[in-house]
């Protein structure tokens, strides 16, 4: 998608700040292949499959819905 290819071209600018820490636009698409990877669990793609998931705004949050785009879902 053209949201990742332009993440890949920012790698090493920071994409999420908070009060201790913070994480590059390559760090996020690190994180979020690997959810990504599990999600498709050896599938080609998540066909527009659902996801649901609840948890604090943050990094973790980012992680995840952007492994399940990558993955081919919709978040919920």
């Amino acid at each position: 998608s053209e949201l990742i290819a332009r993440a890949g071209q920012h790698a090493t600018r920071t994409a999420f700040r908070n009060a201790s820490s913070s994480f590059t636009y390559g760090q996020l698409l690190k994180r979020s292949g690997a959810i990504s990877g599990a999600l498709l669990d050896h599938r080609n793609d998540l066909e527009e499959e659902r996801i649901a998931f609840e948890m604090p705004a943050g990094i973790t949050y980012a992680d995840t819905q952007w492994g399940i785009w990558r993955a081919g879902g919709i978040s919920v």
